[in-house]
């Protein structure tokens, strides 16, 4: 823990909007406000209300799955536009704190408070004292110092006075926030105190509350990564420390380091390399049409494609993840015959392994599908009509959903 205490001191804080969209949504039709809610349709659920997740209901969720958890749920349609809105009037508050603060996503952000505190705190101690009561703070010609107590208290007040500011803001959204002396403890704080709430965690307090911290609440870590950390007797940050030995013999380098770096409540710091890959994701309603299907891997080839000319790079290798429904993933990949970035390249290796997807599952496409693996352009049906404008829709607000991905 010696860069904790070592670095300078530092107040980060990382602001969450509550349930943004649906917030939104029930601010504009009160009318829906003690009902279960969510923002999205039956292919994928952007966010849902508190109510709506008393059920099971959460973000990312498939909106038939959904439905059979809560019968009376209601779906609101997305509207990137008036969330983008919203989320403009929030950044011009939080820029009044840190001009440099990061946004991670429409609804969340990281600020760094610290020179703010400070020239608060600097502030009121020179309209409450004379000029030499001041210097003699200051030692000299030095810079004024302010104790942990006096810190801690000034990001208290300065929470509560961004949170209200969002709310005025905003007609009435809230927010979350969390501040601590990293990053990554700035959102575990603001996750805590969720809904409306706010926690402030000082130096002092930061070693025994990473220690007993739950490896589930590190934000990346998944239920995948903390089944197989229990497999290994590690259920908190403190019992990943002690073993850090084999947290860095069972995983690879990026991992380990990941994971002790988060044990210990320090952000992970970039890493130089080269892009490894390009991926996106669509998640839709279950079916088996296979045209269907090789419809949206020749959008998501077109896709590809531009990030691929965006970065400058070429690809090799082609690999399509799918998800069924009964939830069991696969991953089938074939290599290209040459380096490109080509979208027809792309979508024709696509649905080779599509094929060979479907072949391996005991289904077969029918002849007049295989021949549309050529992705020649054909008029769109009303329904590929509303997938790509709720494609447009989520570019515009730079938000994808998880679910089925193809690289």
């Amino acid at each position: 823990r010696k860069e904790c205490t070592d670095a300078e001191r530092k107040f980060f804080m990382h602001i969450d909007m509550d349930m943004f969209y649906c917030a939104v949504e029930i601010r504009d039709n009160p009318s829906i406000a003690e009902k279960p809610v969510a923002v999205g349709g039956l292919s994928m659920i952007c966010t849902a209300n508190y109510i709506a997740r008393h059920y099971g209901v959460r973000s990312a969720m498939p909106g038939f799955i959904a439905k059979r958890l809560c019968p009376s749920l209601v779906f609101v349609p997305t509207n990137f536009e008036k969330y983008t809105r919203e989320a403009e009037k929030v950044r011009e508050v939080l820029a009044k704190y840190d001009p440099h603060f990061v946004s991670a996503s429409l609804d969340e952000a990281y600020l760094d408070i610290t020179a703010c505190l400070e020239d608060r705190l600097r502030s009121k101690s020179m309209s409450q004292h004379t000029l030499a009561d001041t210097q003699r703070e200051m030692g000299g010609e030095g810079e004024m110092e302010f104790g942990e107590d006096e810190m801690f208290m000034e990001a208290q007040r300065v929470a509560s006075e961004l949170r209200e500011g969002v709310r005025k803001a905003t007609n009435g959204l809230t927010a979350s926030a969390g501040v601590g002396p990293s990053r990554m403890l700035a959102k575990v704080c603001s996750d805590l105190c969720k809904p409306n709430g706010q926690k402030v965690l000082t130096l002092e307090e930061t070693p025994a509350f990473v220690d007993s911290l739950s490896v589930r609440k590190i934000p990346g870590v998944g239920r995948c990564k903390e089944k197989e950390l229990e497999a290994l007797g590690i259920d908190t940050c403190g019992e990943m420390l002690r073993r850090a030995s084999l947290v860095c013999h069972c995983f690879s380098q990026v991992t380990a380091h990941f994971l002790v770096r988060s044990a210990l409540g320090l952000d992970v710091r970039e890493r130089g390399g080269d892009r490894k890959s390009c991926s996106c994701e669509r998640t839709f309603a279950a079916t088996g049409d296979g045209a269907f299907l090789l419809r949206m891997i020749g959008r998501m080839a077109r896709r590809l494609s531009r990030q691929l000319n965006e970065e400058r790079v070429l690809c090799r290798h082609v690999a399509l993840k799918v998800k069924t429904a009964g939830f069991v993933i696969r991953n089938i990949s074939e290599p290209l015959s040459r380096l490109s970035d080509d979208a027809t390249e792309i979508a024709n290796a696509g649905a080779r392994t599509l094929i060979r997807f479907l072949q391996e599952d005991h289904r077969n496409l029918k002849g007049e599908e295989k021949e549309r693996m050529t992705m020649r352009p054909r008029k769109a049906s009303r329904t590929e009509e509303e997938v790509r404008r709720e494609e447009a829709a989520r570019e515009r607000a730079r938000g994808e959903g998880p679910g089925a991905s193809f690289r």
